[in-house]
């Protein structure tokens, strides 16, 4: 088990998903009313970090959005399989994990086996990635 410090950690994405990610900041930008949403602007910080890798080249031990994963809170033992998706892609909120929520934000680019704390920690806990079961990697298009 790798443990990973966010605040130095490589954000690894395709361009699909970092285009998909700054339309979520800016059409939150555009409902703000002039105030961001605190989860909105922490996204936005964690993209400043990221570094583009082509689909092709990307791991299948990576985090995409569109992933389905099996994540473990340390704190609690509990096991859960979740698909890694943007805000009011929920079809089934049970089994979805949105990239607004701490965790969401927090697992992008990660690799299996890698723990970390979510960004703002949610209750102080830890989540490992166990198993990345499915990797989205969708067609770069322009």
């Amino acid at each position: 088990m790798t443990t990973n410090d966010n605040s130095r950690r490589v954000l690894y994405l395709t361009s699909m998903d970092l285009r998909r990610l700054r339309d979520v900041i800016a059409t939150a930008r555009e409902f703000a009313d002039g105030s961001m949403p605190a989860r909105v602007g922490e996204l936005q910080s964690l993209l400043k970090t990221a570094t583009i890798a082509p689909a092709e080249y990307l791991p299948a031990n990576v985090v995409t959005l569109g992933s389905r994963i099996r994540i473990k809170d340390e704190e609690t033992g509990q096991i859960r399989e979740v698909v890694v998706s943007l805000p009011g892609d929920c079809l089934d909120c049970e089994s979805s994990l949105s990239i607004l929520e701490p965790v969401g934000s927090s697992v992008l680019g990660m690799k299996a086996g890698e723990t970390f704390a979510a960004a703002n920690g949610t209750r102080g806990g830890r989540t490992t990635v166990e198993e990345v079961l499915y990797q989205s990697v969708d067609c770069e298009w322009a």
